[in-house]
């Protein structure tokens, strides 16, 4: 049911405008995905955190899951934040509201930068469609998305800013 805090209420609102921003940066098209699991409030302790390389489909039963987000909700002085497998040069800091938004497979295999400060994070995975439907508030601002009108696009291999020696595929406005 949708929550009647404020505070979460306005945190779904803030994340559906994310979500809106990657939409329409990488060219996807909200309609058939859903958050259809509970949102997680995690804690770890000094030294703690989720050590082992993985994606949020790693398992049986997951290949419905699309998107993940996550929200750092404190600092942690000695970065304490995620690094992502293919991307080693590419490491997040915890740092408080901060919140970032990848895809579930393979391609982004992340884990925790184990710190000496406690963690706080919330995260939640946005899965393809389900009848199962458990965060209305957060599909109702995705319901509020307007696709930009079509533009010529082309793809091109860019150089990553924050990973000088790869190279992606990108798709690009021309």
């Amino acid at each position: 049911p949708p929550s009647k805090n404020i505070i979460i209420k306005e945190y779904k609102k803030h994340l559906g405008l994310g979500l809106k921003k990657y939409y329409n940066q990488y060219h996807v098209s909200p309609y058939h995905l859903q958050i259809v699991e509970n949102f997680n409030i995690q804690y770890y302790p000094s030294d703690g955190g989720y050590k082992v390389w993985h994606n949020e489909r790693d398992r049986f039963g997951f290949h419905e899951r699309s998107l993940v987000f996550m929200t750092y909700l404190n600092d942690v002085p000695d970065g304490g934040g995620t690094e992502f497998m293919w991307y080693p040069e590419f490491k997040v800091n915890a740092k408080k509201g901060l919140s970032l938004i990848w895809p579930t497979d393979f391609t982004h295999t992340h884990r925790g930068i184990i710190s000496e400060h406690e963690k706080y994070i919330a995260r939640k995975v946005i899965s393809t469609y389900n009848e199962n439907n458990e965060d209305e508030e957060l599909v109702y601002e995705l319901e509020k998305y307007t696709e930009p009108k079509p533009k010529v696009m082309k793809t091109v291999w860019v150089k990553d800013k924050d990973c000088p020696n790869l190279k992606v595929p990108t798709r690009k406005r021309v």
